[in-house]
């Protein structure tokens, strides 16, 4: 039996992004009027019945929202390995619990790269964004309404675990909107603009924001994130404890 999608899940996953940055979306200097024009279309948002997971109307203009994860591991067929790996640790700490232990640890290696961090955002990429045309004219049947202006955005996650970092002589966080291979795709594709975050990394999440208009800007900063070799947490350490009274 196939599955029903919950509609309230993906559109609280987006709610959820914008609640993670506490210090604010950043942007480029040309998307100063644009990103102000676009979120005051977000009172109006909605989660849809079907796809894409949000929209909302205003005026004749029709906004339509996007959500997918990634992370900097492998993926393969079964989906992301860091998140199966992490489902399986899980298990493993509960069992042990259940069986009496006070405290369990676990080791856990996974290898993290620029390379599989845009490997596998591209997977994701790919998949959404052939379906964007499809959203436009679901959309506008489902509601009965043909719109002036349709704008179409994706709200991407990075999820890896502690996030996604590299030294470089120093502590750098990676915004995939400053990725040489993000912005190729990005330029070429029909999306209007895209949010992107980072929300595992606790005081080091990364809100960003970019549309067409700011191409140019991010170019100039951007770094080809497939030649980075490693990320840091490698090796992260699991804990579980159970707590007596």
């Amino acid at each position: 039996m196939k599955a029903t999608r919950d509609p309230q899940r993906d559109f609280k996953r987006i709610l959820n992004c914008f609640e993670c940055c506490e210090n604010g979306i950043s942007y480029e200097p040309a998307d100063s009027a644009y990103i102000k024009y676009v979120l005051r279309l977000f009172p109006n948002l909605k989660p849809t019945n079907n796809r894409p997971d949000a929209y909302s109307i205003t005026d004749n203009t029709l906004l339509l929202l996007e959500h997918f994860q990634f992370d900097n591991g492998s993926i393969s067929r079964k989906g992301s390995k860091q998140i199966t790996d992490q489902i399986a640790i899980d298990k493993k700490i509960n069992k042990e619990l259940l069986s009496g232990k006070d405290l369990v640890m676990v080791n856990q290696q996974t290898i993290r790269s620029g390379k599989l961090y845009i490997d596998n955002y591209m997977k994701q990429y790919n998949e959404h964004i052939a379906n964007v045309d499809a959203y436009k004219l679901e959309m506008q049947i489902e509601l009965k309404q043909q719109f002036d202006n349709i704008l179409v955005g994706f709200v991407v996650e990075d999820v890896s675990p502690l996030g996604s970092s590299y030294f470089d002589g120093k502590w750098k966080g990676v915004d995939l909107t400053y990725t040489t291979e993000f912005l190729d795709a990005f330029e070429e594709s029909s999306l209007d603009f895209v949010f992107a975050f980072m929300t595992d990394a606790g005081d080091n999440n990364i809100a960003s924001f970019i549309s067409k208009q700011s191409v140019l800007q991010h170019r100039a900063k951007s770094i080809k994130i497939s030649s980075v070799n490693k990320f840091v947490f490698n090796n992260c350490i699991h804990t579980g404890f159970t707590i007596r009274f």
